[in-house]
């Protein structure tokens, strides 16, 4: 089984994990916006192409922009939820292993068409940036809500997740793309 090259930024840095989120747009952009691109794939690295990453990536962020926007707006909600025993070394280590778990329906790119994605792009982009406007709201909140597979995380450890998940993701374009 392959991994993802270990990302981290040092310290655990809620600023420092924005910034590595926002570095995605362009990446994702511009896999979505080359045909060539967006269909290039490599069996033996992942059943995905590269444009189907990049769709992933706008779906998740999305997805998970949403679910902080509703533990900021309900900072009680599932404040006791916990983590599953692997989330810990992943947030701390950021090492994603690679084909070992299954993407839920909602954030599925596999079908989808191209427009799903420059959408839920759209709106993610212009909600990370509103949240990242709103750092130490984020940092008080006790709030959670859960990962299929990782358990409860709060809306920080969220935004870590996203860092470390775009890293991984855009490593399998790398790995499928030869670049």
């Amino acid at each position: 089984m392959n991994t993802s090259p270990v990302w981290t930024v040092g310290e655990w840095s809620l600023s420092d994990d924005f910034g590595k989120v926002a570095q995605q747009w362009n990446a994702i952009r511009r896999l979505l916006g080359d045909a060539e691109e967006f269909v290039r794939r490599d069996p033996a690295v992942s059943g995905w192409s590269c444009g189907e990453q990049a769709g992933h990536l706008a779906l998740v962020t999305n997805w998970v922009a949403h679910g902080i926007e509703e533990n900021l707006a309900h900072p009680e909600r599932d404040a006791d939820g916990r983590w599953s025993e692997h989330t810990e070394l992943i947030l701390r280590e950021g090492d994603f292993p690679r084909g070992v778990a299954q993407s839920p329906p909602r954030v599925d790119p596999s079908g989808r068409p191209k427009g799903d994605f420059l959408s839920a792009l759209d709106d993610a982009e212009r909600r990370w940036y509103g949240l990242q406007e709103r750092a130490d709201e984020i940092v008080a909140c006790p709030a959670r809500f859960p990962h299929f597979a990782l358990g409860y995380m709060t809306s920080s450890e969220w935004v870590r997740f996203c860092a470390l998940h775009s890293a991984h993701h855009l490593a399998v374009v790398r790995d499928i793309t030869g670049l």
